[in-house]
């Protein structure tokens, strides 16, 4: 759900890390464990208390969280203008 919160440039660096993970062969739609190895996380938990605290969008395939490639790229430029 891009739009209204999204900055010019959250929007522009989503944009970069969508095509670079897009170049590098990552799948659509990833499960927690592919989000843990690509934000570098220790534990799969950590991801699903980030989908609990609404900081990563995601949906639900019967027992298993899902999330979309977009939302990870959204996540990473959103941390990243934090830290400018």
């Amino acid at each position: 759900m891009s739009g209204a919160w999204e900055s010019k440039a959250e929007k522009a660096r989503r944009d970069e890390v969508e095509s670079e993970l897009a170049d590098a062969g990552v799948a659509t739609v990833l499960d927690a464990a592919a989000v843990q190895q690509l934000l570098g996380l220790k534990c799969s938990r950590t991801v699903l208390r980030m989908i609990e605290r609404g900081e990563l969008v995601a949906f639900r395939i019967g027992p298993l969280w899902r999330i979309r490639r977009r939302e990870v790229s959204r996540y990473i430029a959103r941390k990243e203008s934090m830290c400018r």
